[in-house]
């Protein structure tokens, strides 16, 4: 790297009252439009992530003091070392993610909230509140199982969709509620993130023939033996 002439255009490295750098040549940033958690979570999209979480970045950062009244070719000495760490990584409810930098050993936390610019959200753990159910009989309320999903960051909204073949079933989009057909088979349902975005997760939801299991067999009770309790005919 090049090293920062102080007092430059792109910056200075003025030493503050307080015996800190002031300006801002000293910004180490990761950009919001560059961290895609989608691209490090396991979902539909995504199955075999070539870098999963944790991931980070290491800044290695060497301090030089300028001395202008210095020789020339001699202005520059080394004063000290440090390293700043950026990583991403779930927090530790398992359905969020925070961005965390760690320089002088000190952590730095701070939520993951992606860029809603250019939908960088995470869609994981889509599923169904009953993964079996039982079609909708002839003329009967349709039958309904919930399908959910976890977004990161939580506050985004999902749109729920039906892949594939419906089999006679109708989704809610925005609640995910999904109204079962009269056709047995499998439906595939996707949850994604209701702005777009390449990142989604899926749930597959059985469905088996209407009206249930069939009632148990009627067996005759066994006749009750002479003895005890039994009323035995007098004898001619």
């Amino acid at each position: 790297t090049m090293p920062n002439t102080p007092n430059a255009s792109s910056g200075d490295w003025i030493l503050t009252s307080a015996g800190e750098l002031g300006g801002n040549a000293d910004t180490v940033s990761g950009p919001k439009k560059d961290i895609d958690i989608g691209r490090h979570i396991v979902s539909g999209s995504n199955p075999h992530p070539a870098h999963p979480l944790p991931v980070q970045s290491v800044y290695d950062q060497e301090f030089h003091w300028w001395c202008p009244h210095a020789a020339s070719g001699s202005r520059w000495t080394h004063a000290a070392d440090t390293t700043q760490t950026h990583i991403l990584r779930m927090d530790k409810s398992g359905t969020g993610a925070e961005y965390v930098a760690i320089v002088n050993k000190q952590e730095n936390i701070m939520a993951y909230d992606g860029d809603p610019a250019v939908v960088k959200t995470g869609v994981i753990n889509a599923r169904a509140d009953t993964p079996t159910v039982a079609a909708t009989a002839a003329g009967g309320t349709p039958n309904t199982v919930q399908i959910s999903a976890d977004a990161i960051p939580s506050g985004r909204q999902l749109f729920f969709s039906i892949q594939g073949a419906p089999l006679g079933c109708t989704i809610n989009h925005a609640s995910g509620e999904l109204q079962i057909g009269r056709q047995v088979g499998k439906v595939r349902v996707r949850a994604a993130n209701k702005n777009g975005g390449t990142n989604w997760d899926e749930v597959e939801v059985t469905i088996t023939a209407a009206g249930g299991a069939p009632p148990p067999v009627q067996t005759p009770a066994p006749a009750t033996p002479h003895g005890a309790g039994a009323i035995v005919p007098p004898e001619p």
